[in-house]
């Protein structure tokens, strides 16, 4: 995909109320940084296309961004078409991307907007009805938490301020899980994460109406004691950690300061 867009509909002669351009530029660009993604850094987006009438607006990545921006314009759109037909958490989403949807769903309460669609540039289009609406609010009710403990490796890991999260393959199914943990964590997930083992994992885990585990709140981490996993080259973990993981040491002192 190159881009991403939202047209909204509007009788002839019939102005549509500014903020409604306002609000749905801002959930289509949170929508898009909030399903999963391995990169440790948001892409940048810019506007592709806007044209007024029944208003049509668009946003790609920025130039340079354009192979990770790109997986997860697509990540939304397969994730829409999921909700266009059953409720649940979409395969690569988060909560916070399903909140994003219901707000861009919104836009249709705005003045002289009488109907929104997703777009993409194939020509595509998906329409922002009650239906696919209700899918999503369904997918956030009734969601069950329960304090349990999954066992995995990690495979993917994300601190950057806003996130503090790592990404788990459980075992035995393979199956993806996000866990998020409190900072006084995260020096343990980093050593679970360079030593390539099996952890366990306690903490609350959050499923969706569906029964679908959404993520897990992390409370403790156990490495388990000779469980490491097949053994990795380097370039199959490059860039798993972002720049700043270290603080102001270099990779060699680090290490080194862990050893005591």
């Amino acid at each position: 995909m190159e881009q991403l867009g939202l047209h909204l509909d509007s009788p002839p002669a019939a102005g549509i109320d500014p903020q409604a351009l306002v609000d749905g530029l801002d959930a289509l660009v949170k929508l898009a940084n909030s399903v999963e993604g391995d990169e440790q850094r948001l892409p940048d987006w810019e506007i592709s296309e806007l044209s007024l009438g029944s208003v049509k607006c668009s946003v790609r990545p920025a130039t340079g961004r354009e192979t990770v921006g790109n997986r997860r314009m697509r990540v939304v759109w397969d994730g829409a078409q999921q909700l266009r037909t059953t409720a649940g958490i979409p395969t690569g989403w988060t909560e916070h991307a399903v909140r994003a949807f219901l707000d861009l769903t919104k836009v249709t309460r705005r003045r002289g907007v009488e109907g929104a669609a997703l777009t993409a540039r194939e020509g595509e289009l998906l329409v922002l009805d009650d239906r696919i609406r209700q899918h999503a609010e369904r997918s956030l009710q009734s969601a069950s938490e329960v304090l349990t403990t999954v066992r995995g490796v990690i495979v993917r890991y994300v601190n950057d301020g806003a996130r503090r999260e790592v990404g788990i393959r459980e075992a035995p199914s393979g199956s993806s899980l996000r866990v998020t943990f409190p900072p006084a964590m995260d020096h343990d997930f980093k050593v679970a994460l360079l030593e390539d083992s099996l952890i366990s994992v306690r903490g609350v885990l959050k499923r969706n109406s569906e029964g679908q585990k959404v993520s897990l709140a992390a409370e403790v981490l156990t490495v388990i004691p000779g469980a490491v996993r097949k053994s990795l080259k380097a370039r199959d973990v490059a860039g798993v950690l972002g720049k700043d993981w270290t603080g102001d040491l270099s990779s060699v002192e680090w290490v080194r300061s862990q050893r005591g």
